[in-house]
């Protein structure tokens, strides 16, 4: 397994963390990368806030929504927001992935 591909999988388990610790919450995916970013991961492997809303989408145990958002101005906005939904299929599919 490469690299590049390694981080990504250390990136979906940070994001299974965060969603996990935060269960109840539906963050966006601007909300995820700054939890990401907080959590102490490097701004250079976290990407964006594009980049975790492809990998989300991508990742098998993460669903999402489409609902309002209200941002930090005040303002309202549709976006997707994510949950953790199945942390057993999200291990599965990483076991498949590591060989």
């Amino acid at each position: 397994m490469g690299k590049a591909a390694i981080s990504h999988i250390r990136l979906r388990k940070r994001l299974v963390q965060i969603l996990k610790a935060h269960e109840g919450e539906l963050p966006s995916a601007s909300a995820l990368y700054r939890m990401v970013i907080d959590s102490g991961m490097s701004p250079n492997l976290a990407g964006s806030h594009n980049r975790i809303a492809q990998i989300c989408d991508k990742t098998k145990g993460i669903a999402s929504l489409t609902t309002k958002v209200r941002s930090v101005s005040g303002d309202s906005y549709t976006a997707d927001v994510y949950y953790l939904e199945s942390e057993e299929v999200f291990n599965e599919w990483v076991a498949s992935k590591m060989g």
